[in-house]
């Protein structure tokens, strides 16, 4: 059986930063740490319920910098993220990989940090049961997932290379050719942050490290 993390059999994390998911809340901005695995739903219901309760005036950064993780946690991620009205900033820096670039992909606007590496790929997973179950729950996931992650890539990546990614092709990129096809894909040149706004913790919030 997983363990779970000290924090969390505790639940008094001694700081904020001990947090699995740390937000830092400040006025109308809130930084958000995406920096471990994506993991279970439930460590990202704070962050998703600031996302849905959020409005126009406010913005939340996203410092991504992850190996990716659970597919059921990102697409949870992403519905928060587009039924939010906040302005939303990805921050990448380090690696982003696998479900990390689903959700920068589902920011309004990218900070690709320098040595930035990220890489792209289709899903994997695995599945027990029966030999009848294996196979219904494959082409269930096959047909749902494949045509989610075409929109998700469309204008990022060509159509040839998406379908390449699907037949198993992994793409690594480096920062400039992020921001090379993040422009292509809003179809303007984004806007460049030089640096980020200060803050202070205001509220412990998130969920606990592992």
């Amino acid at each position: 059986m997983h363990e779970l993390p000290l924090q969390i059999q505790n639940n008094k994390p001694d700081s904020i930063w001990d947090m699995y998911v740390p937000l830092i809340q400040n006025k109308t901005t809130t930084h958000v740490y995406l920096t471990d695995g994506i993991d279970e739903p439930s460590f990202y219901n704070q962050l998703c319920h600031s996302l849905y309760c959020a409005d126009e005036s406010d913005t939340f950064y996203l410092h991504i910098n992850t190996p990716g993780g659970m597919l059921d946690t990102t697409f949870m991620l992403l519905d928060a993220m587009r039924n939010s009205k906040a302005h939303i900033i990805g921050h990448l820096t380090g690696t982003v990989a696998s479900a990390g670039t689903i959700i920068a992909l589902t920011c309004d606007e990218l900070i690709c940090s320098d040595d930035l590496s990220w890489m792209s790929h289709y899903y994997s997973s695995m599945i027990g049961g029966k030999g009848n179950e294996i196979k219904a729950r494959q082409e269930f996931t096959e047909r749902t997932t494949s045509a989610t992650f075409r929109r998700i890539h469309e204008g990022f990546f060509t159509k040839k290379e998406i379908e390449e990614m699907i037949d198993g092709k992994d793409f690594w990129l480096d920062e400039h050719e992020v921001r090379e096809r993040w422009s292509r894909k809003i179809s303007t040149v984004p806007r460049i942050v030089d640096e980020l706004p200060a803050s202070e913790p205001t509220t412990k919030r998130g969920r606990p490290r592992k």
